[in-house]
């Protein structure tokens, strides 16, 4: 099935993530708007395509730091969703408001990041299970920003979006592609998050595998494509990274490198 995260502190208040941000400085300035459900029809031009149910509530939720969403493939239930990324399901089922255990195909899921210390980005050893790394999924590897990186980047860096390819059906491969976003603010400090922060522009993304094909730019030096141990592996930088793609990538580690 392929799959779908995007970056609360868990079970906060809704309204709490529509509050103001603080102004400090930093290496972002947009906010990102929650996605739209709908928008007005130009006579001549495509009719938008609808978000995928529970996607509002999503992308809402994922405006702070600490939560990503995600896409459900078939058959998924949050048991199998929980499972893959740490959660209790039935955390998973009241924070998306489901009425069952069964999670229909394409169904948007936010799923609060609850690791702890500074150093957690994402739930390295559960996302590996599920992409196959170091069994089925051969030499392909979770690689993440490294601490250096986050630190240049004044601590304001979080993991926003995560497609997964998990070789179900086989003939999609495995792969994954992770965006990170800049935050306003420091999403926490400790290990304790900071439910004042908001996801305010795109940073760079990273794919792998099966998926590192699905990286594009049109502008030169935002996109690196790099071989590591037979697998393909693509950086794409965006402009409020201020850096090229090839070197966001030496800023790259797994977590057995840290």
């Amino acid at each position: 099935m392929r799959r779908l995260i995007l970056p609360l502190a868990a079970l906060l208040p809704l309204a709490l993530f529509a509050s103001s941000c603080g102004d400090d400085d930093g290496p972002a300035s947009p906010t990102a708007s929650p996605m739209a459900s709908g928008s007005p029809t130009v006579a001549g031009t495509p009719t938008p395509t609808p978000p995928a149910p529970g996607a509002v509530l999503a992308e809402t939720l994922a405006r702070s730091p600490q939560v990503f969403v995600y896409l459900a493939g078939k058959g998924e239930t949050t048991a199998t969703v929980g499972a893959a990324f740490g959660v209790k399901a039935d955390l998973l089922r009241s924070l998306n408001q489901l009425a069952s255990d069964t999670i229909p195909d394409g169904q948007a899921l936010a799923i609060p990041l609850t690791l702890p210390g500074t150093l957690s980005f994402v739930p390295d050893a559960t996302m590996e299970i599920a992409l196959g790394v170091g069994g089925k999924a051969g030499k392909l590897v979770l690689l993440q920003p490294s601490l250096a990186m986050r630190e240049g980047y004044l601590g304001r860096l979080a993991l926003h979006r995560v497609r997964l390819a998990d070789g179900a059906p086989a003939d999609e491969g495995f792969g994954y592609v992770t965006d990170y976003s800049f935050t306003d603010r420091p999403p926490g400090k400790g290990g304790v998050p900071d439910p004042e922060a908001h996801i305010a522009g795109p940073a760079l993304s990273v794919a792998g595998g099966s998926l590192a094909a699905s990286l594009k730019s049109d502008t030169p030096g935002d996109l690196y494509t790099f071989t590591r141990d037979g697998i393909t592996y693509a950086v794409k930088s965006f402009p409020e990274a201020r850096k090229s793609a090839q070197e966001l990538a030496a800023m790259l580690q797994t977590a057995q490198d840290r």
